[in-house]
Order: structure tokens, then sequence, then C-alpha cells
């Protein structure tokens, strides 16, 4: 099941995860993690405080995936961080 997930859109994930599937969430998280780390530390310049940013944006996207409307996820975590 999960190689089918690696194939969707963010959009399709995105409406799982409005499901509670973890599977999909866990395919978002392996997809942005490492991006949004890079961006933070750009930013911050400070390892720790990168890595609580990133994990609390996910934990906001898992907590609040049921009232909130997202067109473009990218742009959506990036501007989170």
């Amino acid at each position: 099941m999960k190689n089918y997930l690696l194939q969707m859109s963010d959009e399709e994930l995105q409406k799982l995860i409005f499901e509670e599937n973890h599977d999909a969430f866990a395919i978002l998280f392996d997809r942005y993690w490492k991006k949004l780390y890079t961006y933070a530390f750009k930013i911050y310049k400070e390892e720790e405080i990168c890595e609580d940013i990133v994990q609390e944006i996910f934990i906001s996207l898992w907590k609040n995936s049921g009232n909130t409307i997202i067109l473009n996820l990218e742009a959506y975590l990036l501007r989170a961080v």
C-alpha cells in the first residue's frame, strides 16, 4: 500500500490525512522534512530550533487537516517556517 501512496499527489495525500491515514502523513513528512529543515536552517542557524520548527509544522498539519484548505502544500509548509 505504501508504494501506491508514493505515487500520489500532495492533494490526494492530504485527503487521506483528513481520514487520519498515518501512511499518507508519513509520505508527506518524508517528502518535505529535509527541504523545510534546510530552509529553516538558512534562517535560524540552530539545529535544535530548526528541528522543533519542522516538528511543530507537521504536528499542526496533522491536527488541522480537517479544517484547513491548502491549495499548494509545499508553499504552505515553506511559509509556515
